[in-house]
């Protein structure tokens, strides 16, 4: 779990009980939605959506921990915004970040698919 602040997660674990498998769950549900999203209105140029996008990816992965991703999403999201504020839409140049934020999440996600397995049995 070396992308993940493994305190905060576990506190967070801890304080759900039996509702954190549901919390994980969603988490890794949307997060793939996320990722969708920003990948489609990098393409399309719809900045709005990729703000959108990028402001939820970040916030959900903060409250897990997520830190990796929270950071990059974060990234991406102020740049977005840099861009649409100066007038710009060319959001093809947040693709390296968008390719970071793929990257990170993906070394994230087999721990939190391990940790969602301990959740469900821990509940049983």
């Amino acid at each position: 779990m070396s992308t993940i602040d493994k305190d905060l997660f576990y506190k967070l674990k801890e304080r759900m009980k039996v509702k954190f498998p549901i919390l994980l769950e969603g988490y890794l549900r949307d997060a793939k939605q996320y990722l969708a999203t920003i990948d489609t209105h990098l393409s399309d140029g719809d900045i709005d959506q990729v703000i959108g996008a990028a402001h939820s990816f970040k916030s959900s992965s903060g409250l897990l921990g997520i830190v990796g991703v929270s950071e990059i999403a974060n990234k991406i999201e102020y740049d977005a915004k840099a861009m649409k504020d100066a007038g710009g839409n060319d959001l093809e140049k947040l693709r390296p970040d968008f390719d970071a934020l793929q990257n990170s999440f993906s070394s994230a996600e087999d721990d939190l698919r391990i940790e969602l397995s301990k959740a469900k049995n821990q509940a049983i």
